[in-house]
């Protein structure tokens, strides 16, 4: 018995007995099928070799951007954090330094608080950014500037509010200005300042109320709550002189 073989390719057939059985239209239909799910395979095959869509380009776009907020707000903390721990170890420096120096020198030794406004700032409003030591005469009429203005680290300051820094208030500024000790001129500022003054005797004492308690505290310019979410409290002994810091945990 002889079989009837038949080829089918894309595109073509070559079966004389389907051609009989089904007719040249159902056998039509059946290659078009054929062909339809070719082509869809070779499609889908195109579309996966395409690459990422639109939506999928834009969602990885705004987790990248989520990222790199998160990242960029994680180091300025950081920063922010690392400036105040050097204005705070600063500040102590500077005070005990000038207390050595008195002792030193047996001569008064006066620090100063300098008050200006901000010439990188838009606002008018004036903080404590820098500070200076002064070393009097044997007569204690006659200063002078025995070390270079300090500057806090950026966007550090000493605050003025009477609750943070019992040092800074109006009972401690100095008007007392002659032809011996003059106004300086503070760079950027000239003689618009404030200044506001602590003394070192010669036996390492201040000239602070002792009955008192006297400090001052550091902190982010932009923090405005009392008291701040990151500070640093630098306290001052009058009677002797001695000089430590506080920190939240």
């Amino acid at each position: 018995m002889k079989r009837n073989r038949c080829s089918v390719g894309v595109g073509k057939r070559n079966c004389p007995k389907i051609d009989s059985i089904l007719g040249n239209s159902v056998g039509n239909e059946w290659i078009e099928s054929r062909n339809s799910a070719s082509a869809k395979a070779r499609s889908c095959g195109d579309r996966s070799k395409a690459g990422f869509t639109l939506v999928e380009m834009m969602v990885v776009v705004a987790i990248l951007a989520l990222i790199i907020s998160m990242t960029t707000q994680m180091a300025n903390h950081v920063v922010a954090s690392n400036n105040l721990t050097l204005a705070g170890e600063a500040l102590q420096d500077q005070l005990r330094s000038a207390r050595h120096l008195a002792i030193a020198k047996d001569r008064v030794v006066e620090v100063r608080f300098y008050k200006t406004s901000d010439p990188e700032s838009m606002e008018a409003k004036s903080h404590i950014h820098s500070m200076q030591t002064f070393l009097y005469d044997d007569e204690n009429m006659g200063a002078r500037p025995f070390k270079e203005i300090f500057k806090f680290p950026n966007n550090v300051v000493l605050s003025d509010r009477e609750q943070l820094s019992s040092l800074i208030t109006d009972s401690r500024v100095k008007k007392n200005w002659k032809q011996q000790d003059p106004k300086l001129a503070v760079p950027g500022s000239g003689n618009a300042y404030v200044a506001y003054s602590l003394r070192f005797m010669p036996d390492g004492s201040t000239d602070l109320d002792t009955q008192k308690l006297w400090f001052a505290t550091l902190h982010a310019s932009h923090e405005t709550t009392v008291p701040p979410a990151n500070y640093v409290t630098v306290q001052v002994k009058a009677a002797r002189g001695t000089i430590r810091s506080l920190r939240p945990n």
